[in-house]
């Protein structure tokens, strides 16, 4: 399995704490959090990230603490959306994968139910609001928009069966400045069956 982080933008807001991966969160950086996780729930899984603003600083990083993280730098990161930068990873769409985002903070609980014979899946929360939704029929996922429920966690799973598929669709030019969930969107009306992975359980109603 891939895993391929797209950290090469600064966040809306944030640009003045520079490059997404070495943001401090609870003392170590955010990439350090993501690498800790990560390997200790999928431990052969091969992390791709792909970096752009102070691309510098990032190298630096990667050189003194990281040997076995697979760096692919976008210079264009200020010019086209996140489906170019997915793009540019584009041998690593060869076998299953997990696409996510640089600041995106992992724990181990939010695998709990992962599994990799269930298919192609998103990752959601019925409790964290984020600006994603999505509907879902039959246990499978029909859309992906703004202002639903059933919030994006922005994690993506992509199983071997689907995989061809997408990077079909990313490698298309016309699809570069596109989000990723939009090419999710584009998936799905390409039949592909994509199913709900909740990291968390439904609030209790109060009585």
């Amino acid at each position: 399995m891939n895993i391929i982080i797209l950290g090469d933008k600064f966040q809306k807001r944030m640009k003045s704490k520079g490059c997404v991966a070495l943001i401090e969160n609870n003392k170590k950086t955010i990439l350090d959090n993501q690498y800790n996780t990560l390997k200790s729930i999928l431990p052969q899984a091969n992390i791709v990230y792909v970096y752009g603003f102070e691309a510098k600083k990032f190298q630096n990083y990667i050189d003194k603490h990281y040997t076995d993280i697979t760096i692919v730098h976008n210079e264009h990161y200020d010019s086209y959306n996140s489906t170019y930068s997915l793009n540019l990873a584009n041998n690593f769409l060869s076998s299953d994968c997990i696409i996510m985002f640089g600041d995106t903070i992992l724990n181990k609980n939010i695998f709990n139910k992962f599994d990799i014979n269930s298919g192609s899946q998103i990752f959601l929360s019925y409790n964290k609001a984020y600006k994603l939704g999505c509907t879902i029929t039959n246990q499978t996922l029909i859309n992906i928009d703004y202002d639903l429920n059933n919030y994006l966690y922005n994690m993506y799973y992509i199983h071997q069966l689907d995989i061809s598929k997408l990077r079909d669709i990313v490698k298309d030019n016309n699809n570069h400045n596109c989000f990723i969930f939009e090419i999710i969107n584009k998936l799905i009306e390409h039949n592909t069956h994509i199913k709900p992975l909740f990291i968390d359980s439904k609030k209790r109603a109060v009585a």
